[in-house]
């Protein structure tokens, strides 16, 4: 066997572990994203809800029925 064959045989040798290794770090990182997904999702949950959106268009439209409609009391 030549040297050339040993340093080849050396290097596919690092590769595969290399390979192994990265696979390795890809399932930590892949379990680190999940853990972090749920912890940030339980956090969501803890968290007070938000109020209910409403577009600009429903908030003149509820300003022009307050208008016309004197006689009921509005929260704001």
């Amino acid at each position: 066997m030549s040297i050339w064959e040993s340093v080849s045989i050396c290097k596919l040798i690092s590769l595969l572990n290399l390979q192994v290794g990265q696979r390795k770090m890809n399932r930590q990182k892949k379990i680190k994203q999940l853990l972090k997904a749920h912890a940030k999702k339980a956090s969501a949950k803890l968290a007070p809800a938000k109020e209910k959106y409403i577009s600009k268009a429903d908030r003149l439209k509820m300003q022009a029925e307050a208008a016309q409609d004197p006689n009921t009391a509005t929260d704001s």
